[in-house]
């Protein structure tokens, strides 16, 4: 057994943009996080609420204006999302940390790996991203390996890289 476990791990929340834009294609599954605003961080709550019910149950409506309640939304997790994605509008989201030896000097800020994402909502389009990445990870020409690493993206954390999926299917459904 490994002797160093690392139970640290938190919940990856998505971020206030994709959280407002999943408010807004109809996403409201009860949730015990949420944001007050485009500034705020990641409110807690004791008891699970969808959008109307947090609304109704933390503001007096002479307490606060339309655009306060307007700009709150839930702040469910990634996981979350993504299923709520796949299971609404058929997009599934994987993401890679890809380990290669071609990275260019702008994109070596992980020693030699980065994460990158892809959506897919069929066989076809899913092992096409699975090509990109492993000419990225085993391309004996750089210049492939670069234009694959622009096309699916180069993020430097995985946060970074599920927000983005998430957004990129928002933005177009």
């Amino acid at each position: 057994m490994k002797n160093n476990i690392n139970n640290e791990i938190q919940n990856m929340y998505c971020n206030y943009i994709n959280s407002f834009l999943l408010k807004l294609k109809g996403f409201d599954i009860p949730s015990l996080t949420y944001y007050t605003n485009q500034f705020g961080t990641v409110e807690f709550l004791k008891h699970s609420y969808t959008h109307n019910e947090l609304i109704e149950n933390m503001f007096d409506d002479n307490e606060h204006s339309a655009d306060v309640k307007n700009k709150m939304c839930l702040a469910p997790t990634i996981n979350v999302a993504s299923k709520w994605i796949e299971v609404n509008f058929g997009y599934f989201i994987e993401v890679h940390k890809v380990f290669t030896n071609t990275l260019p000097e702008k994109f070596q800020f992980n020693s030699n790996y980065y994460y990158s994402y892809f959506v897919y909502n069929s066989y076809e389009s899913k092992i096409e991203a699975y090509k990109k990445i492993i000419d990225c990870s085993f391309s004996g020409s750089k210049d492939e390996a670069y234009k694959n690493m622009e096309e699916l993206g180069v993020y430097i954390t995985e946060y970074d890289a599920y927000n983005e999926a998430i957004k990129s299917i928002l933005e177009k459904i």
